[in-house]
């Protein structure tokens, strides 16, 4: 069986308990678009509490991968969507501290594992 901060190619984040999820998994789970209805309320508390949560990609890596879950999400989830944008306003006041470089790398591609679904 794989380790707990593996969200494999053969297995979803539903198929982890919930103590054991990782920010790494919030972050594969989100770019993938798996179980969204958990992973965006659990990477919110995350992101509310630091809005530069990393899950070690970089700084701010879990408010960036919050961008990648689609519209109709968001659509569906009014009050998750006004904490999503709080957090991302924060997030750009933080990124603001960072050194050029730093703030660049928000920008990135997320490197996360390809689906084999």
């Amino acid at each position: 069986m794989s380790g707990p901060s593996n969200v494999s190619r053969n297995a979803s984040i539903a198929d982890h308990p919930m103590a054991r999820i990782t920010p790494e998994d919030l972050l594969v789970a989100l770019v993938h678009g798996w179980c969204l209805s958990v992973v965006v309320p659990m990477t919110l508390d995350l992101v509310e509490d630091d809005p530069l949560a990393s899950s070690g990609q970089f700084a701010g890596d879990l408010i960036r991968a919050l961008m990648e879950v689609p519209g109709s999400y968001w659509g569906r989830h009014p009050r998750q969507y006004a904490r999503y944008r709080a957090a991302l306003r924060a997030s750009a006041l933080r990124r603001r501290e960072l050194s050029p470089e730093e703030r660049m790398t928000f920008w990135e591609p997320l490197a996360v594992p390809r689906s084999t679904r």
